[in-house]
């Protein structure tokens, strides 16, 4: 495994209480990776213990959640907004729901991708955090190829989520060359010279690499009391329809997303209803979009992240290509 880093503990073992879930935490800002880094540790790292998936959906769509459960896994879901902030009660809530109902030895925590994970991680360590939960670990997953622009658009976030985990996984590295993945290393150092940046192909990680990574990446305490406050002019725009879309949608979508027709999108995720009878999960993050079979959904509906955003423009264009 290849990791660039200032140090690691030789003997780093993280043990829970018997009567508490251990809990691993998952950040990561829009599309970075989290769902697929879980997947990846449900199939051949945790498959044979009890986990839990606890998710925090920004918006109505609930897309990450129907793969996990795809996969056989149980999930929980907490929308109305962000867990770190708008949310704080469902947070604490769902995770007193999942110790009471679910025989649960492990939860994995993957919070919406603006999450303050500062504020998550003093939640969580709070007096009732602690009663509920022990937080094994935390990673963030950071998006190599979008790394200067998400630094642009939302600096605050992306930082915060960097200087609180001891463990940054690069995701999309087969994008970039090694002089790029190295450059987003630095930059990643300067923010948090303390953690590990690993820069490898998740395909090429073995199962005990990924072992290794949950028990390094211990949690940052953020202090006692701390509070982040951080202020955004991010928007959630919700768009729905049960009329069929015109087959070429999907890709005159992307285009005007591209373009920015709509402002400035961060991410789109949700279903589409196409003239052919398919529906089909639709996945954007700027530069790339993916289509996949959906079974749960029969209508439109699109949850769209960014900065000023034109919802009406997105709705003539949907009206425009039925």
């Amino acid at each position: 495994m290849k990791c660039v880093t200032k140090s690691m503990p030789a003997n780093v073992t993280c043990r829970s209480m018997a009567s508490k879930p251990e809990l691993i935490l998952i950040s990561g800002f829009l599309g970075a990776g989290k769902t697929t880094l879980i997947q990846r540790l449900l199939k051949d790292v945790l498959p044979k213990e009890h986990t839990v998936i606890l998710e925090n959906e920004y918006g109505k769509v609930d897309m990450d959640g129907e793969l996990l459960r795809a996969q056989g896994a149980d999930v929980v879901s907490v929308y109305a907004g962000c867990i770190c902030c708008t949310s704080t009660q469902g947070l604490m809530d769902s995770l007193e729901n999942i110790a009471v109902n679910y025989a649960a030895r492990r939860i994995i925590l993957e919070p919406t991708g603006v999450a303050k994970l500062g504020e998550i991680l003093r939640l969580l360590q709070s007096d009732r955090g602690r009663e509920l939960v022990t937080v094994q670990c935390v990673m963030t997953v950071v998006d190599a190829s979008n790394f200067q622009r998400r630094m642009m658009v939302s600096k605050e976030f992306f930082e915060n989520q960097i200087k609180f985990s001891r463990m940054i996984l690069l995701s999309k590295v087969n994008q970039l060359t090694p002089q790029a993945i190295d450059t987003v290393t630095w930059h990643i150092l300067q923010i948090n010279p303390e953690c590990t940046v690993v820069a490898e192909d998740w395909d090429e990680l073995e199962e005990r690499s990924f072992h290794d990574l949950i028990e390094h990446a211990k949690p940052v305490k953020p202090g006692t009391g701390q509070t982040i406050t951080m202020k955004s002019d991010m928007k959630t725009v919700f768009l729905e329809s049960e009329m069929p879309l015109k087959t070429e949608f999907p890709v005159q979508f992307f285009a005007a997303l591209e373009q920015g027709d709509f402002g400035e999108v961060l991410r789109v995720k949700g279903s589409m209803l196409l003239e052919n009878g398919a529906v089909k999960n639709y996945d954007y993050v700027p530069g790339e979009y993916l289509l996949s079979d959906t079974v749960t959904q029969r209508k439109t509906q699109l949850c769209v992240v960014g900065v000023n955003l034109d919802q009406d423009k997105m709705e003539l264009m949907i009206q425009n290509t039925m």
